[in-house]
């Protein structure tokens, strides 16, 4: 569904800060009706008196909350304030961190009912121990308090264990409805687990949900709720699960609302829950703005797999949208989608999925579960080869380049499809084209199900050698699903692997390789091992903390003990800030041998931060490396170093220019500007950044906030106490639409007390200045 619109009129505006009520709004209204009659049709100069003349008139606001209104009617940002917040006993962060979280999956313990009728409750063995409900007789319920954040498709996932086949369970609403029914399969016991799915439309907010045995005999540990999106269905960009780099603000796009920006190369949105009903071909239209013309977006699966590019046109600036249209081919089931962005420069408002309608969809198969053992009988069919990807990678079972003696089959499993059966000792499936990226551990993860506790898998390399032997557990039939894992050592490059059964009887559906090779952590700047000519100072960066600054051209940083996991190249990712775009990073190994250098642009200011990149090749091991501004003028607060393929044929030193002597190069910064223009202690945040993604505080009692006033504004300009007009908090319970908003219209007051809240609370607070320029709002988080 599409934003609900943004309140827009001056008067509303007004209203929901709290700064008139509605009956003054009326009566202002009425006035300016009643002026509009007295008005001479004839008289073309004429024009009806604005309301917010009226409301001044009236005496119900003044001239500077009337401009606050204005102003935050049209969205005037390019003066904002940099607001900056710290308190005893709360605290305010900006919205755009490094990773964000939003909605997760809710997960209700099964003992944790506000009501039953019947059962028990007893440990249990599963992972993560605790207790389950058991002795669940038919008739018997449990009744359970949910809280949904939003109305539609919910995917319940049940976890399940019972001896028998024939029992069931129904989802019911609080007044007794059917909602659902569920067979539980036969897992192979009390304590044997298994998860089992269905998918239930549900409203939004506090609800009771009864899980009712309509045939017993099974037992229940807990149930998770997670919101899914159908196709058709606009997914807003801000209502990512997971992303990486952006940040969300206020957009200026029909129906309001916010949208995602700050998209820099490698920037990435990831959709949970997305429910695809059929294999096929489907149409993505994303909703985006961009002034460039070179910005792309890749749509990936949730294991990272491509699934299709597109190249944005130049829409005329970063609030002029436009409709882009790619086509994909995505694969039946719920599912997680991911927005990547392989260059940067675009806005992103929402997406929109529907079926192809020119190539359609392939129509879902329904097979029930297999009850026998499949025959061990080979089809002649040949499936068509893998997707050849990096890790981590999904390779579906049926998709393999040649087998012996093994039968595909639908599957009962999530997410559909097919799976392979009819698997006897010494039947094999090999897959071609598995491209791994470095030498090291990797998970194997095989998704498998059989009911013997005999079966065994040995996956061998192309070449035919063992590489390892892992067992399948009893899972208590031909599609009761679950995982196995081992870990071996694979070595870069791509290559062949043979799933081999080493004693058959059992169905295999999926193999997953994962990395288990560390990444390198983030590299905060401060944190050299030697250096020359710098120093090091606050930054207000996301996440707070010091920075380089004073770096002037030869000057450098030397970081030991990097431990680069694998020979390869590496995208090198630095975080900077400059007043001028002459400035230059050359980044050097230990023996003082140029690896690669990039351009550093200017950034608006020495604590306007921005990235920059570049690629370079690295040896595998602990080492050294040295950061020389072959060009100084900049300051740095981390850089960070990620894998990015296998080496090329050159060496790392084959383009290297001459080491810079760092004796020739003086020690006074190039720019003296730095230091003074990066002592502030306000985070200069995204001038469009006007709300942001809030994590509530669960608060009972008297909640004190402090703060300290700005004193710079977003493009740099000093900002004095005597130019604020004050600032402005607001606060709501999760789940309620609406703000109330506290008014503070002395720039020397810089605390707050609410005498008693108990819940779980959002707060935020801005500031606005004696022309009602307003900055971002903030949130405010417990300390």
């Amino acid at each position: 569904m599409f934003k609900k619109k943004e309140l827009t009129r001056l008067g509303d505006i007004l209203v929901s800060k709290g700064l008139i009520t509605p009956a003054q709004l009326d009566l202002a209204i009425k006035e300016q009706s009643r002026r509009k009659r007295l008005l001479d049709p004839a008289d073309t100069a004429a024009t009806v008196t604005p309301i917010g003349e009226i409301l001044i008139e009236l005496g119900f606001i003044d001239q500077l909350q009337l401009k606050r209104g204005l102003n935050w009617q049209q969205r005037l940002r390019h003066a904002s304030i940099a607001m900056a917040l710290c308190a005893p006993f709360m605290m305010f962060a900006p919205s755009a961190a490094a990773s964000v979280v939003r909605t997760a999956p809710t997960t209700i313990e099964a003992e944790n009912y506000i009501a039953m009728k019947g059962v028990i409750t007893e440990n249990t063995t599963d992972v993560g121990a605790g207790k389950n409900v058991g002795g669940i007789g038919t008739g018997d319920w449990m009744a359970y308090s949910v809280d949904l954040p939003a109305a539609g498709t919910y995917k319940i996932t049940y976890r399940l264990a019972s001896p028998y086949n024939s029992a069931n369970l129904i989802l019911r609403s609080a007044n007794d409805a059917d909602l659902a029914t569920l067979k539980v399969p036969k897992t192979g016991g009390w304590q044997v687990w298994n998860n089992v799915e269905q998918m239930v439309t549900l409203p939004k907010g506090v609800q009771t949900l009864k899980i009712y045995a309509n045939a017993g005999g099974f037992n229940l540990n807990w149930f998770q709720l997670e919101k899914v999106t159908s196709i058709n269905e606009v997914i807003e960009a801000e209502n990512f699960s997971v992303m990486s780099g952006v940040i969300t603000e206020v957009t200026t796009d029909v129906g309001g609302g916010e949208n995602v920006g700050s998209i820099g190369n490698g920037d990435w949105m990831t959709y949970a829950g997305v429910d695809i009903p059929a294999d096929g071909t489907y149409k993505i239209t994303y909703r985006v703005a961009t002034p460039y013309g070179s910005s792309k977006i890749t749509l990936k699966s949730g294991a990272d797999v491509e699934l299709g590019t597109v190249s944005l046109p130049n829409t005329g600036g970063f609030q002029v949208w436009k409709d882009v249209v790619q086509t994909v081919t995505l694969q039946k089931g719920v599912q997680d989608l991911k927005v990547f962005a392989p260059s940067s420069g675009f806005n992103l408002n929402y997406f929109k999925i529907e079926v192809d309608t020119a190539a359609g969809v392939t129509a879902p198969v329904v097979t029930p579960p297999a009850t026998t053992t499949p025959p061990a009988t080979a089809t002649s069919s040949t499936p068509t080869a893998p997707v050849t990807a990096t890790s981590p990678l999904t390779l579906e079972a049926e998709n393999y380049t040649s087998m012996s003696g093994v039968i595909s089959e639908a599957t009962a499993d999530v997410g559909g499809g097919k799976g392979l059966g009819g698997i006897s000792t010494g039947d094999w499936m090999v897959y071609d084209g598995i491209n791994i990226p470095m030498t090291g551990e990797y998970k194997i993860t095989y998704r498998v199900a059989s009911p013997y506790n005999t079966a065994k898998i040995m996956l061998k390399s192309g070449s035919n050698v063992d590489m390892g032997l892992v067992a399948v557990p009893k899972t208590g039939g031909w599609q009761i699903w679950t995982d196995v894992t081992q870990t071996l050592t694979l070595q870069q490059g791509v290559q062949s692997l043979k799933v081999f059964a080493q004693t058959g009887g059992f169905n295999f559906n999926w193999l997953k390789i994962e990395s288990l090779i560390p990444a390198i952590p983030t590299i905060e700047a401060e944190n050299y091992s030697s250096m020359f000519g710098v120093f090091t100072q606050t930054t207000t960066d996301v996440g707070g903390g010091k920075n380089v600054a004073g770096i002037a051209t030869g000057e450098w940083m030397t970081y030991s003990g990097i431990n680069v996991p694998a020979d390869g190249n590496y995208k090198i990712t630095y975080r900077v800030a400059s007043t001028i775009s002459t400035g230059k990073i050359a980044l050097h190994s230990a023996a003082n041998v140029e690896l690669g250098r990039v351009s550093v642009p200017s950034s608006g200011g020495f604590q306007t931060w921005t990235f920059v990149e570049h690629t370079v090749a690295a040896k595998k091991g602990v080492q050294d490396f040295k950061i020389v501004a072959a060009t100084g003028g900049f300051n740095l607060n981390w850089f960070k170093m990620e894998f990015a393929g296998a080496p090329t044929t050159s060496s790392a030193a084959s383009s290297s220019a001459p080491a810079v002597s760092s004796s020739s190069s003086s020690s006074t910064p190039a720019v003296q500007s730095s230091s003074s223009s990066s002592q502030s202690s306000t985070p200069a945040m995204s001038s469009s950044s006007w709300s942001s993604s809030s994590a509530a505080a669960h608060v009972a009692g008297p909640v004190a906030i402090t703060w300290m006033a700005p004193d710079k504004r977003e493009n740099g300009a000093q900002l004095y106490i005597e130019e604020l007009g004050g600032y402005e908090i607001r606060y709501k319970k999760t789940g309620e639409a609406k703000y109330t908003y506290v008014s503070i219209n002395d720039p020397w007051t810089q605390s707050y007390k609410f005498d008693w809240l108990e819940g779980d609370y959002i707060f935020q607070i801005a500031a606005f200045d004696k022309d009602g320029v307003y900055s971002p709002f903030v949130d405010i988080q417990r300390q």
